[in-house]
């Protein structure tokens, strides 16, 4: 029912949305922060993706999923989900080492985590990639009147470090439509 963010990026529409501006998600829209680079997502699942990147050591990714109304699971299994994407380097829990916290976001509320680890994947469908130590991932999950919107920033640690601020501020942007 919406267009993916980055659509009209070079298809002559003039519909790119740049750093600054509010775009809208389908029934959350929020403020792109500068730097990141929107991308068309590579699956329908998907409602938003973005490039961030590292300069050279390595890229980072953030990706919204959208399911519709009371679609995508209850925020509980989303999270125990995510902190399983994730292994220690030594075989403790992933949760006992991650933050969590929920805040109001306008006029909803946002539950958010940051995990670090080896991240082994999270597609959907596909075989498990090699994990691939020394990642971090910021999550966020926003219930909006439309349903519950799905926000997942993974890379390398030092990768996300750099773009976690600007990461807070996007979700800090959402307002519901």
């Amino acid at each position: 029912p919406h267009p993916p963010v980055g659509a009209g990026a070079g298809s002559g529409s003039g519909t790119e949305v740049k750093a600054g501006q509010r775009h809208s998600l389908g029934g959350l829209s929020v403020v792109l922060p500068e730097g990141w680079k929107p991308a068309a997502p590579s699956s329908s699942m998907r409602t938003a993706e973005y490039l961030l990147s590292g300069q050279g050591s390595g890229d980072a990714s953030l990706v919204v999923f959208y399911f519709g109304p009371d679609q995508g699971g209850s925020v509980e299994a989303n999270i125990d989900r995510w902190y399983g994407q994730f292994t220690q380097p030594d075989g403790k829990s992933t949760k006992e080492r991650s933050r969590r916290w929920e805040k109001p976001v306008g006029s909803v509320k946002a539950t958010l985590v940051d995990i670090t680890g080896a991240y082994t994947g999270g597609g959907m469908g596909g075989g498990s990639p090699a994990p691939q130590p020394g990642h971090r991932m910021l999550g966020a999950i926003i219930v909006a009147p439309r349903g519950p919107f799905f926000f997942k920033l993974v890379g390398p640690a030092a990768v996300v470090d750099r773009w976690a601020a600007s990461f807070e501020q996007y979700v800090d942007s959402a307002l519901p439509e």
